[in-house]
């Protein structure tokens, strides 16, 4: 039953109705002394939370990468988890229409966006932590859709344009700048 059921086993186990009080015995028989009865479930409870926690080791470290996708503060990965947030970034403000382009509406062609401190401009989980991170975001709009490309370095890594469905930790590379692109126009978020 603790194999199966190990969330109520171990709870019935451990805090069961027969529980220890004091070094009483019963007949002042080792074999059947409430106290020796007790070590037993001692054993049994440590044993039970031993397995269950030894399960949960494997189910995480089976598929360790969807892990360090859900959790974002991984080394390179990090990268990866600030591109994602300034893509979303962008593509929220463009559709509320916050977004001044050099004068120009937002119709077809190149724009980007340029973050000089995406930490200014949105929450990021264990940002502090980090140096901070230059991004650009390249949105080029054609009749047909709108593909967001990305580019960010903190100084110490960093990867150059990419398109969003190609971001991986394998991209990281010690890049120090990003170079913008001459003909595209650049925006402003207008709060």
């Amino acid at each position: 039953l603790t194999v199966f059921f190990p969330f109520i086993m171990i709870l019935f186990i451990g805090f069961g109705i027969h529980n220890y009080e004091g070094r009483a015995y019963i007949d002042y028989d080792d074999k059947k002394s409430i106290e020796r009865h007790y070590k037993y479930r001692k054993v049994f409870l440590g044993t039970d939370l031993l397995i269950l926690f030894a399960g949960v080791l494997m189910f995480v470290f089976s598929d360790i990468d969807t892990v360090r996708q859900r959790i974002p503060f991984f080394g390179d990965d990090y990268y990866i988890y600030v591109a994602d947030k300034a893509i979303d970034l962008t593509k929220n403000n463009i559709e509320k229409g916050i977004v001044d382009c050099s004068g120009s509406t937002f119709a077809m062609g190149e724009y980007y966006f340029n973050y000089n401190d995406i930490g200014d401009y949105t929450s990021l989980l264990f940002y502090n932590f980090h140096n901070p991170m230059q991004v650009s975001v390249l949105v080029n709009k054609t009749p047909d859709e709108v593909k967001y490309y990305v580019a960010l370095t903190d100084g110490k890594k960093g990867f150059s344009y990419t398109v969003e469905s190609e971001l991986s930790s394998e991209i990281v590379t010690r890049s120090t700048e990003i170079a913008l692109k001459d003909d595209a126009l650049e925006c402003q978020i207008t709060r």
